[in-house]
């Protein structure tokens, strides 16, 4: 996922780059999803460049991104599987996407999903992914003004950055912010 605010001059850079070079790059590398040169492992699950998605969503232009997300996503779950965490880096960044171009019902749904992928793949262990995703679940549900579950998701938030982070760590100060 592309932090909010993220340099915007960096997303033009990469989006160049992938544009430049895409046509040098092997089918695999497209139909993944993700387009990365050549590592010594050779794999999908390293990518040393942002996809496209990745790359216009960082320019502000979530709503370009989002088939790039939903290609790469369709991809994924044939190769991985829904609870896979490369098909679950792929969700978190189409529900972004979609949260950024203000489809929070979307953006619910799609967290929702990496949501329930994450927890299975995690073996039900807390980590700093499901605090991240249960954090987003809440700011969709706050812009889209539905608060009650804005605030139980923020509370989950909290608990799992908790655990996971500790009482003073930025993450967990960051979800006690948004639960208010």
């Amino acid at each position: 996922m592309v932090a909010p605010g993220a340099d915007r001059a960096s997303g033009r850079e990469a989006l160049a780059f992938t544009t430049r070079h895409l046509s040098k790059l092997p089918g695999a590398a497209v139909r993944i999803g993700w387009i990365w040169p050549f590592t010594l492992t050779n794999s999908p699950a390293r990518p040393c460049i942002p996809s496209m998605g990745d790359a216009l969503r960082s320019m502000g232009k979530p709503e370009e991104a989002m088939p790039y997300y939903k290609r790469a996503l369709s991809t994924r779950i044939d190769l991985f599987g829904e609870q896979h965490e490369y098909t679950v880096a792929v969700l978190g960044g189409y529900g972004d996407a979609a949260y950024d171009a203000e489809q929070y019902e979307l953006a619910i749904e799609t967290y929702k999903r990496a949501l329930q992928g994450r927890t299975q793949e995690a073996g039900g262990e807390n980590t700093d992914t499901i605090g991240w995703l249960l954090n987003s679940l809440g700011n969709a549900h706050y812009n889209q003004g539905t608060y009650e579950p804005a605030r139980q998701y923020y509370q989950r938030a909290v608990q799992v950055f908790q655990e996971v982070s500790g009482e003073d760590s930025t993450d967990t100060a960051l979800a006690l912010y948004n639960l208010g």
